[in-house]
């Protein structure tokens, strides 16, 4: 089956069950509120599961809002940790899947249909305040997810990225959800986030066009999107009395233009650093390179990159163009390597793993990855020592590398026993 074909099965699975599964009535609930539960496990689907937060002053009786929040790790209890203030203010259950993560569509869907069916069975949800939220990957599968289930959701947060990329998906016309879109200036997916918010930016413009040219039905629909995305919020009147004040003051052209410079240096410096990798990268997998230059190049990078303490004034061209290639290559070869798992080729993912870990060498959870690669492609004594690294830096797999059937060949050795019995007792 073709990817596009396997994506659209999988989207009207959930579709049939929001049709159907879902519209039953709730069954009790036995959870205990105003507290984090990291593992919710799904009632119709063992295999998967959910972190969730429900208001400490939850009650069966009414129906409530729902965020449901997709991690590009399979990080259920942290977007529900970060999320808990609000929904605790506001009054919101908050969920999201331990099962979601990138990687092929067909799993994302997956989790994200057992989640909405499990929360739906278990709560009182009301089908009117139905929100995804989603970093990263996690955001383009949100983003996909209220494209093509139009009548499901409310609204989408998508903070570092935006809609699936490849796939033909994009804000054309009026979007059917609200949209709430959020990057950082050093994230890699910078670029693409301003691009989007030019497009959505251009819906706006559209309304504007339509009126002047007589539509006016289109155009009061357009306008009445926009006045569904703020109004009641807040009070907008002094905002757009400062925009029209502004709107022609030579010093905000002269800001604009600078910041518009600014970015295209950037974003030139960020494409040498790719130029360079996909140079290298080219040279490698025809024996002509070795993976030493890209060990190099990544050190380079790595050693203009800003403090953490850095004020955002003093961040350099260079050393945000650096940070942005970095964080890039981890997720682009940390995907690699699932991929070249998921085909058994485990060298490969090896391969892509250190690399990965040569752009976050505090990342536990990196060092785990390798740890599997080098099992599974038998080299038990690298494995090992990733496996220290890992359980050094802090990453909470203890119990699952107990279980983890990819490291059976490990389970009977001494120094596999003597790493469980060290960061056990931690």
């Amino acid at each position: 089956m073709k990817p596009r074909l396997c994506l659209t099965a999988a989207l009207l699975s959930i579709a049939a069950l929001a049709a159907g599964t879902f519209a039953f009535g709730q069954q009790p609930v036995a959870l205990p509120p105003g507290e984090v539960i990291e593992k919710v496990v799904c009632e119709a689907q063992p295999s998967q599961s959910y972190a969730l937060y429900l208001p400490s002053h939850f009650t069966p009786e009414k129906k409530w809002p729902i965020l449901i929040a997709l991690e590009p790790l399979a990080r259920g209890k942290i977007p529900v940790e970060l999320f808990r203030e609000a929904a605790e203010q506001y009054g919101y259950i908050v969920v999201s899947s331990n099962n979601s993560q990138n990687g092929p569509w067909e799993p994302q869907f997956a989790a994200a249909q057992a989640v909405w069916q499990d929360t739906h069975a278990r709560f009182p949800i009301n089908p009117r305040r139905v929100y995804l939220a989603g970093l990263s990957g996690g955001a383009r599968l949100a983003c996909a997810l209220g494209l093509r289930l139009k009548d499901q959701f409310t609204g989408v947060i998508a903070c570092g990225a935006g809609f699936p990329l490849g796939t033909g998906e994009v804000p054309t016309k009026g979007l059917p959800f609200i949209y709430f879109g959020a990057v950082g200036i050093r994230d890699f997916n910078f670029s693409e986030m301003k691009e989007l918010d030019k497009t959505l930016a251009g819906l706006v413009r559209q309304a504007r066009d339509l009126e002047k040219a007589g539509d006016l039905a289109s155009a009061y629909r357009r306008y009445e999107w926009c006045q569904a995305d703020f109004g009641g919020l807040r009070d907008v009147a002094e905002v757009r009395s400062k925009v029209a004040q502004m709107k022609d003051s030579k010093e905000v052209g002269k800001a604009l233009k600078r910041e518009v410079t600014r970015e295209r240096h950037i974003a030139s410096l960020e494409g040498d650093f790719w130029g360079r990798y996909q140079k290298q990268t080219e040279a490698l997998e025809s024996g002509e390179g070795s993976s030493m230059e890209i060990q190099q190049l990544t050190q380079r990078a790595r050693a203009s990159l800003p403090k953490p303490s850095d004020a955002p004034a003093k961040l350099t061209d260079e050393s945000i163009a650096a940070e942005r290639f970095v964080r890039g290559l981890m997720v682009l070869n940390y995907q690699k390597a699932r991929d070249a798992l998921a085909a058994k080729d485990f060298s490969r993912a090896r391969e892509n793993l250190r690399i990965a870990i040569q752009c976050a060498p505090e990342s536990g959870f990196m060092y785990y990855q390798l740890a599997r690669a080098c099992v599974l492609s038998k080299h038990n004594k690298e494995a090992l020592e990733a496996l220290r690294e890992s359980l050094e830096r802090g990453y909470q797999g203890l119990e699952g590398l107990e279980k983890d059937p990819d490291f059976e060949p490990l389970r009977e050795t001494r120094e596999f026993q003597e790493i469980v019995a060290r960061f056990g007792k931690k």
